[in-house]
Order: structure tokens, then C-alpha cells, then sequence
């Protein structure tokens, strides 16, 4: 019988951090990445029981944690191809910029890295992981990382953008945004919700934080755009037509997955270079 193969890899614990002045964090995933397999992933956990336990119920705001958790492991889903070598992965920790931290990474050998990835979650993190159609949101932000991939978006296209949705006073991270006169930023957003009423749910709340970015007077008088890169699937693919006009006449931009490669053409014709240190969103 062979000997299994071992490849060097590396993890790093997904903690959230209220206050980052006293670096008191609860794990909330991992991030397992094997550079010779080509392999990072992640595992968030689907309820904040360790924050609660740590920290409490009061003053978290649970919507915008869940986000954050979400955009983390969705930049690993979409955009392994950024990541080839430790650096890559020491670089995207050392700019996080939120109460979502992740450890420096630690050496470890990995024979099956998805197994791997699972056991590192369950000894560090436990409970329910975030899965079922979150991996289908997944699918159709990795469709966004490739048409974005390649060195023509590097000044063009910013990622994990957050920024504060006016008169809700709450933050929403999206994993790409871009400047053509207009600030744009771009949300995938899978419609897979099995009731009539959970669809309508999730198509007014986009529609009005859409409404409430577009009409808002941001520093510079810069228009906040929001362009919903949408996939309707089972009992929601019948709703898509009134989805689309409820969203389009509240100032969100709607395109189908089909129309991914025709949204990156437009970046690249009238997307404007940003600096890396330009600060994009308030």
C-alpha cells in the first residue's frame, strides 16, 4: 500500500474582534491554503454563538458581522487564482481593516485538504458551517473572479469595499467596486429563498439600500451605484421579472450571470485607475 503524499500548507483563524484595541476575538472560521495543490478555501460558521458567549448579545450589529463573514470566505471561493505563494496570503491578513481578523498563518501538512479543512474547523471553530446556497453564491462570485482576473483590472477593480448604506447607518461589504464617474460597486446576489414572501424580502432590502446609495450626497458629489449580479434558481426563478424591475427602478443596476462577461468588458472600457490608497467608500 502507498505511503499518502503530505503537501505543506498553512491556516489561519477567522476571529472577530469588537474592540481591536484589546485584541479580545472568538473564532468564527478557518482558512486552509496549500499552495502546491492550488488550494484555499474556507469555513465560516453559520450562527455567532461564540461571539455571544464571548461577548454578549448587546450593541453587535449581526447583520453587517454575517456580511463580513461571507465577503472573507467568498474572496477565497472566488479569488484562489490570487493566491500562489504565502506572501499572497500574508498580504490579504496584514490589509484586513475591520473587526474580522485573521491569525498569522501556521505551517501544517495536508494530505486531503478539503478533509483537512473540515477537522481544522471542527477543532478550532465547531458547530454548523455556512453551506447549501451559500456555496451556489459562491459559484457565482468565482464566475466574477475569472472574468475579473488578469493583470488589466489590478488598477482598476477594488475589493472587499465597504461602505455605509445612509439613513440605515449600516456597512455592507461587497467584493468588488470600480469608478467610472459613478462608484460603482458590485454584489452577486442568489435568489434561491423558497417562499413568496423570503424572495420579496431579499429583492426590497437590496432595492432599498440600491435607492438609498444612489440618492444620497457622498464627498465629491461621487453617484454610488449598485449593479446586483443576480441568479434566480428553483421556486424564485418565477419572481425574476418583478425581482428585476423592483430592483432596476430603484437605481440598482441588474445583470444576469450570462452578462458577466459583458459587465467586465465595461470596466475595462470606462473604469478609471485607483490608487491602493485611495479610500473608496465612507
Amino acid at each position: 500500500m502507498s505511503t499518502p503524499k503530505h503537501h505543506k500548507g498553512y491556516y489561519s483563524i477567522i476571529q472577530y474582534c469588537p474592540d481591536l484595541s484589546r485584541l479580545e476575538a472568538a473564532n468564527v472560521g478557518v482558512v486552509l491554503f496549500c499552495p502546491e495543490l492550488s488550494f484555499i478555501r474556507a469555513h465560516v460558521t453559520e450562527s455567532n454563538d461564540r461571539i455571544r458567549r464571548f461577548f454578549q448579545s448587546e450593541h453587535h450589529d449581526w447583520e453587517r458581522i454575517n456580511a463580513i463573514k461571507m465577503a472573507v470566505k467568498d474572496r477565497f471561493d472566488a479569488d484562489f487564482v490570487s493566491f500562489t505563494d504565502l506572501k499572497d496570503l500574508e498580504h490579504f491578513i496584514a490589509t484586513r481593516a475591520n473587526n474580522m481578523m485573521l491569525t498569522a498563518p501556521r505551517s501544517m501538512l495536508v494530505e486531503d485538504p478539503d478533509r483537512d479543512l473540515a477537522a481544522l474547523f471542527e477543532q478550532l471553530v465547531g458547530g454548523r458551517k455556512i453551506t447549501a446556497s451559500h456555496q451556489h453564491h459562491s459559484s457565482v462570485a468565482r464566475t466574477l473572479s475569472d472574468a475579473f482576473a488578469g493583470d488589466r483590472f489590478k488598477s482598476i477593480i477594488r475589493r472587499d469595499v465597504s461602505v455605509k448604506i445612509p439613513v440605515m447607518q449600516k456597512v455592507i461589504t461587497v467584493p468588488y467596486a470600480y469608478k467610472n464617474g459613478d462608484f460603482n460597486l458590485v454584489q452577486p446576489q442568489l435568489f434561491d429563498q423558497s417562499t413568496e414572501d423570503g424572495i420579496h424580502k431579499i429583492a426590497c432590502l437590496r432595492a432599498v439600500e440600491g435607492r438609498l446609495l444612489y440618492q444620497h450626497q457622498f464627498p465629491g458629489n461621487i453617484k454610488h451605484r449598485m449593479i446586483i449580479v443576480a441568479e434566480f434558481s428553483g421556486k424564485a426563478a418565477d419572481y425574476a421579472t418583478p425581482v428585476c424591475d423592483l430592483l432596476k427602478n430603484s437605481n440598482v443596476e441588474v445583470r444576469s450571470v450570462a452578462q458577466i462577461d459583458d459587465l467586465a468588458k465595461h470596466v475595462l472600457e470606462t473604469g478609471k485607475p485607483m490608487p491602493e490608497d485611495q479610500m473608496l467608500a465612507i
